[in-house]
């Protein structure tokens, strides 16, 4: 458990809720053969649906096809406005879940028509349900799902209480060897996360994180194990704070494998004002023992790296992007202070040249699991430009976790974690 004094006491369900308020600084948003009908299926128990305060929207998937489905028990099937499109079931067999080709909106479950264009399927029981994909074979998830057709394919996204949401997180975002206390440290920086997510970019879209690392490695229920479960557990409600100039807020706790000695300003990567919490400049000493604290040499060819390039700077209205031939050569135009690279300039076969975040390129290549970090120096070859003296894994923004582990071996506890990290963190309740 935390010890006690990190956090202020709570006396009362109002004045959690008023903390809330005050610290988000805004106000919740609303969130065929496979069937067997049942009079007795009813209504979910309150683990499915949470409370509209602790419900996180995971998008699943995006343009998909088709999908496979099935519920361990009873489950009711509705629309977004609860009316039903099916009997109440007493089971959904395993089946799969494609659009009717005979309507613009409607969706097939096995052999069964439903209207749509949005269902919802909602288990008696937490944990019943099944869901696969193109890309994960199938799973068990909580709570329930809101399925979306658009067009030829479907959005499909798991609303779940966030608690068990992050049940399901820690394990992909962790190493199961790793100290209790990493996961307790981890544990609150992935519900501030998603919290962030929730209320500051939710609003504008039908969903609040993704299942992977462009939000947070979710694997749902077989997710689960006791070590996360425990760190959920010892640290319900905390999420990190900071006092800005409007007040108490929460910020969007960034964190990543391996800082490599250092980590950076979220400004270098994601542009806009920074916050204190995130300006970066702390050294860390703990993250040594990981393999990725140095890196072998990265070579990339030149074509490699035009091909990859030149749609991304086009896309972005980046000037004379159309007429860049061949990339020749690279050089880093601008580092942080412990060395990490910030800006590269680019520089084609007829000289034009271009100026991009590193972060921005390093992803561009093999989504960034070749270049591990824009902590590098460049070589520029005959055919290719090699990465050398590479060191970290990740961004480099916020908590570096193999540097968290090493401090959690050394005795230090979540709280001591995140603040050495994020400097001028506070550790209140949500909730």
């Amino acid at each position: 458990m935390l010890r006690s004094g990190m956090v202020p006491a709570i006396r009362s369900a109002r004045s959690r809720r008023a903390m809330s308020i005050v610290l988000l600084g805004i106000v919740s948003c609303q969130m065929g053969g496979c069937l067997r009908s049942s009079s007795r299926a009813g209504h979910p128990e309150a683990g499915v649906v949470s409370t509209a305060d602790r419900r996180i929207r995971v998008r699943l998937a995006k343009d998909i096809p088709q999908f496979t489905l099935a519920v361990r028990g009873p489950c009711l099937i509705d629309d977004d406005q609860s009316h039903p499109l099916l009997e109440p079931l007493a089971e959904l067999g395993a089946c799969i879940v494609r659009p009717d080709p005979e309507t613009p909106d409607g969706l097939l479950i096995g052999e069964s028509r439903v209207s749509g264009p949005v269902m919802r399927v909602l288990p008696n029981r937490d944990g019943s349900l099944s869901y696969g994909d193109r890309e994960y074979e199938d799973r068990e998830y909580r709570g329930y799902l809101v399925v979306k057709r658009e067009g030829d394919g479907f959005l499909v996204i798991n609303v779940v209480d966030i608690e068990s949401y992050l049940r399901g997180v820690l394990q992909g975002e962790l190493p199961k060897y790793f100290h209790p206390e990493t996961y307790r440290a981890q544990a609150i920086i992935s519900r501030t996360y998603a919290l962030y997510q929730r209320y500051v970019n939710g609003p504008q879209r039908a969903w609040d994180v993704t299942a992977t690392t462009s939000s947070q490695v979710y694997h749902g229920k077989e997710g689960e194990g006791s070590k996360a479960n425990e760190a959920v557990d010892d640290t319900a409600g905390l999420v990190c704070a900071w006092d800005s100039p409007e007040g108490r807020k929460i910020f969007c706790a960034y964190f990543s494998s391996t800082c490599g000695g250092m980590n950076q300003d979220v400004a270098n990567v994601k542009g806009g004002p920074s916050v204190r919490p995130l300006e970066g400049g702390v050294i860390c000493e703990y993250c040594k023992a990981s393999d990725w604290y140095h890196w072998p040499t990265a070579t990339i060819s030149k074509e490699e790296i035009t091909r990859a390039v030149k749609p991304f700077l086009v896309k972005g209205g980046y000037t004379h992007a159309d007429k860049i031939a061949r990339i020749e050569s690279m050089q880093i135009v601008r580092r942080t202070k412990g060395g990490r690279a910030v800006r590269l300039r680019l520089v084609d076969k007829n000289g034009l040249t271009v100026d991009m975040r590193a972060e921005d390129f390093r992803l561009l290549i093999n989504s960034g699991r070749t270049i591990k970090s824009t902590w590098f120096d460049v070589v520029n070859e005959a055919n290719s430009i090699a990465f050398t003296n590479g060191r970290g894994f990740g961004h480099g923004i916020g908590m570096c976790q193999h540097g968290a582990d090493g401090m959690a071996r050394r005795g230090m506890k979540a709280g001591q974690i995140l603040q050495h990290y994020y400097p001028g963190c506070v550790l209140v309740r949500a909730y």
